[in-house]
Formats: C-alpha cells, structure tokens, sequence
C-alpha cells in the first residue's frame, strides 16, 4: 500500500511540476523581438492611390515634405524616444536630439540620443553617433 501511495505521490508531483512550465519567464530574445518597419517611398512627387494605401496600410500618412513639398509617408517608429547611442540603435536609422538641445553641445561631446519620433529626414536636429555629437543637421 506504501508503495501505491509513494508512486501516486510522486506521480502527482511531477505532473504538477511539468504543468508549471507555461509560467515561466519568457525567454529575452522572445521579448527583445524587432519590430518590423519598412520605409515606404513613392516613384514621384505626389504618391498614387495604391502608393497611399499602401502607406495608410502601414500605419503611416501622406504629407507634404521637404522644400520642395513632394508627398511623403511619414510612419510613427514604434521605438521613438528610446535613448540611443548610434543611428543603428534605431528603427528609423536615426539618433537624435531634437530642437535647440543640440546648439549648446561641441561635436565629439559625449552624449545620448533619443530614436527619432518619425522615419521624416525633414528638419533641424542634432545627430548622434557612437556616442558622441556629430553636429546638428537641417534637411529640407
């Protein structure tokens, strides 16, 4: 009768344990998974139907660009305001710092950048680069 009871127990035990295992931590590299983000460009300057749905699609939106004022799809990045040392910390290729910050900084000054907000070149930031400040750029 021990014996039975010994082997159920050990039974039940293991049965327990085993059934544990769906609460477990998840696995880094399961939580670190990128995002997918593809930039979306259009053949001219103003974007066809399908190059506008496409875009909208993509959780983007058409809007004027540049000094020219061409169309582009301008896609939120799902990283923005990450802090970020070099532009391949980004989605958007682009470390920044934003606005006037980046006036008071000398180049090669030690410095952490945020991801860009947008995957839009357009306008005045300073770019940040293993680390350091790179000097501010206006693209328009």
């Amino acid at each position: 009768m021990i014996r039975i009871q010994t082997i159920l127990t050990t039974s039940l035990c293991l049965a327990l344990i085993s059934g544990c295992g769906h609460f477990k931590k998840k696995d880094e590299a399961q939580e670190a998974a990128p995002a997918k983000y593809e930039r979306i460009s259009f053949a001219n300057p103003q974007a066809t139907a399908a190059e506008r749905a496409k875009c909208e699609a993509a959780g983007g939106r058409v809007s004027m660009g540049g000094i020219l004022g061409h169309e582009e799809c301008v896609q939120t990045m799902s990283d923005a305001g990450k802090a970020c040392r070099d532009h391949r910390d980004c989605l958007s290729n682009s470390c920044r710092i934003e606005g006037a910050a980046g006036a008071s900084i000398e180049p090669g000054q030690a410095v952490t950048g945020k991801c860009a907000i947008t995957d839009s070149p357009f306008g005045c930031y300073g770019m940040v680069g293993e680390g350091k400040f790179q000097g501010v750029l206006c693209a328009d």
